[in-house]
């Protein structure tokens, strides 16, 4: 397959213009001989097939790469500086299903809780009410994007046994790395917590009165994962300003692909920007996106769901990994 793909690619360098990471390297996603020394320098936005003439899937490329340098031992992750990444996630180690109730869950994955307690704990509430309990735990996607197919497949063995224990028949997620991955390596039905909001009861329950449309006018910057098919998109556009501009320039907030580690100073420059865009609000449905574009400066950087709750919660940045913790405890 990866073969295949490399005889596709054309080298028109539409992919290098898209991209940060290999107009920095002067490289084409078909240049695979380049890409095997920088895989995890590669971002996974997945921009690069967008642009790619001949559909390339450059993200499947960079982790097949990823993934084949694991399987043959060619990578130590740990001496790499994945350190910490892999304490925390290999087998989550804030893991809490202690308040699952009933058969539906709401996840809302490790960013939301971390950046914006105060309207976790209030969503937690409100869905309680409506007899669903919130569970905390990873979804596995940072693992599966280092390449480590072994501990991803235990991770979602672990998830799956936790769920048919707990009765859990519905997840309702907050983040959409979580959505899109869950979806596609889970058998039970996973949903957006936006899909809830369609229905009156969900709806009236869990949004503020006074919340049911925010400002006037804004820009909104749309998540990695959401590039493709904008599935997200299409279910919060009602609830963000008429007039608004999707934001285009921006390829990834920084936080993507775990490239950080080996690009400190790319990721920062993607993630600054966001700046650019400082005399109106920017929105957002990623909690990753809203935390690391608050740290680099974004001052109106505003998250949907934070909005439409009513809180005008700011990302908790400089506490956000106490908040995560805690999660284990609540």
């Amino acid at each position: 397959m990866m073969n295949e793909s490399r005889r596709q690619c054309i080298h028109c360098h539409q992919c290098q213009e898209c991209c940060e990471f290999l107009k920095k390297y002067q490289l084409d996603i078909g240049d695979r001989e380049a890409l095997e020394s920088l895989a995890y320098h590669c971002f996974l936005c997945g921009k690069c097939e967008l642009v790619c003439p001949v559909h390339i899937d450059g993200r499947q490329e960079v982790l097949d790469i990823r993934k084949g340098k694991v399987r043959e031992k060619k990578v130590s992750l740990r001496r790499e500086g994945y350190q910490r990444i892999l304490h925390e996630k290999s087998d989550y180690i804030y893991r809490n299903y202690r308040h699952q109730k009933g058969r539906w869950a709401l996840f809302p994955g490790c960013n939301f809780p971390s950046f914006y307690p105060k309207t976790m704990k209030i969503l937690s509430e409100k869905m309680e009410k409506m007899g669903v309990g919130t569970v905390h735990d990873c979804c596995g996607k940072p693992i599966a994007e280092l390449g480590m197919e072994e501990a991803e497949q235990k991770l979602i063995k672990k998830m799956k046994t936790q769920m048919e224990s707990s009765g859990i028949t519905k997840m309702i997620t907050v983040c959409p790395n979580c959505y899109y991955y869950l979806k596609e390596h889970l058998d039970t039905e996973v949903v957006s917590i936006y899909e809830l909001l369609e229905e009156p009861q969900w709806r009236e329950s869990i949004i503020a009165e006074q919340n049911k449309k925010v400002e006037k006018e804004a820009r909104v910057y749309i998540p990695c994962p959401d590039w493709k098919g904008r599935h997200w998109y299409r279910m919060v556009q009602k609830y963000l300003p008429d007039r608004h501009q999707i934001i285009e320039d921006i390829q990834c907030c920084g936080l993507g692909g775990c490239a950080a580690v080996c690009e400190k100073d790319l990721a920062k420059n993607l993630a600054k920007k966001i700046k650019e865009y400082q005399e109106e609000p920017v929105y957002t449905y990623c909690a990753s996106c809203a935390g690391n574009f608050s740290k680099v400066g974004q001052v109106q950087i505003k998250h949907v769901l934070v909005e439409l709750l009513g809180t005008k919660e700011r990302p908790k940045i400089l506490t956000s990994f106490l908040h995560r913790k805690r999660t284990k405890y609540i």
